[in-house]
């Protein structure tokens, strides 16, 4: 909304102005805002400072999610 509203220059929005560049930088923007950021965070987390109870299984599927996040980027990329 922020950058529809205000960023009438393109500054930071998507390089075309069609709707089509729009929603696709705002897939790509929501993809990272709640996978990727939440994911990585919470593997962070439990590898650095989770430490007294030690969950494997967690650990584990943060780390898979992450990755799978990761190659879906690559793969845009």
């Amino acid at each position: 909304y922020i950058r529809r509203i205000y960023d009438k220059d393109n500054k930071i929005g998507p390089r075309g102005n069609t709707e089509q560049d729009q929603a696709d930088l705002e897939t790509w923007e929501y993809l990272l805002l709640t996978t990727l950021a939440p994911m990585s965070s919470q593997c962070n987390y439990l590898q650095r400072f989770h430490n007294k109870i030690k969950n494997d299984d967690a650990l584990e599927r943060y780390q898979v999610q992450t990755l799978r996040c990761y190659d879906i980027l690559e793969g845009q990329l």
